[in-house]
Order: C-alpha cells, then sequence, then structure tokens
C-alpha cells in the first residue's frame, strides 16, 4: 500500500516537474520599457507671494511642487 502511495505521488511529481521547468519554450517575460515624458513643473513658490489670505492655496501648490519633484526623483532614480 505505502508502495502504491509513494509511486503515485512520485509520479504526480513528475509529471508537474514539466510546467515548471519549461520555461525555455515561452518567450521571455520582459517588463514595458518606462515612457518619461518630461512633466511641466507647478510654479515656484515664493515667500513674498504667502499671506494671511492665501495661506491654504500657496500650502497646497507647496505641496503640489514637492509631491512633482519626489516624483521626477523616483523616476530618473532607475
Amino acid at each position: 500500500m505505502r508502495q502504491m502511495l509513494f509511486a503515485g505521488l512520485l509520479t504526480g511529481l513528475l509529471a508537474c516537474t514539466g510546467c515548471f521547468t519549461n520555461w525555455h519554450g515561452e518567450p521571455e517575460l520582459k517588463t514595458p520599457s518606462v515612457v518619461t515624458t518630461a512633466s511641466k513643473a507647478p510654479p515656484l513658490v515664493r515667500p513674498e507671494q504667502i499671506t494671511p489670505e492665501n495661506g491654504h492655496q500657496i500650502c497646497d501648490a507647496l505641496e503640489a511642487e514637492f509631491t512633482w519633484e519626489y516624483q521626477q526623483r523616483m523616476l530618473t532614480s532607475r
């Protein structure tokens, strides 16, 4: 009984090895090249632009500037 179970298990494993080792027949999986387009930078925030009335808008613009710069660094670091 053990020999039959072992033979069945071994046959199953040998049958599956072709699925995992037959990669040479498939074309190589290549990652698509990333096309980097130069996006336009948001306008720079200057200290003289900040007033109590537009503080929230300037904060959003400054955050957009930092985000854009971070994204550009991540794209060029590869």
